[in-house]
């Protein structure tokens, strides 16, 4: 039937946590039942959009993540960073400001002086 879940002898409904691809934020549940092989569900999975915290900010702010390539897609490392557009224009390219997100190696971060206090810093 369309639409409806296969659900996995082993796992069931098969579950995921969903998180936010910038900030690494829970952001819902997804529901994966079957998967090839009858394989467990990652325990995390990344939401295909940014969470409420990061959407609101990416209207004022470019959000800076510190994140590794690998997969196919990012590995977030922990350092999140909210650039308000008037000190993003002076630090980084037009077309990551008008992206207002990009993900950076932790050499880039350092190189960029962004501070180390911790993650999710709003940098004014």
């Amino acid at each position: 039937m369309k639409g409806s879940i296969l659900l996995s002898e082993e796992h069931g409904v098969n579950p995921s946590i969903l998180v936010c691809p910038l900030c690494g934020a829970d952001t819902g549940i997804a529901l994966l039942g079957k998967q090839k092989g009858d394989k467990k569900a990652p325990k995390f999975m990344s939401d295909l959009k940014p969470c409420d915290k990061c959407k609101d900010m990416m209207k004022t702010h470019v959000v800076i993540v510190e994140a590794e390539q690998c997969d196919g897609g990012h590995r977030l490392l922990g350092g999140v960073w909210y650039l308000p557009l008037s000190v993003a224009e002076k630090m980084l390219a037009k077309e990551i400001v008008d992206r207002r997100a990009a993900f950076i190696t932790t050499s880039t971060a350092e190189q960029l002086k962004l501070p180390r206090k911790g993650s999710n810093e709003d940098i004014n």
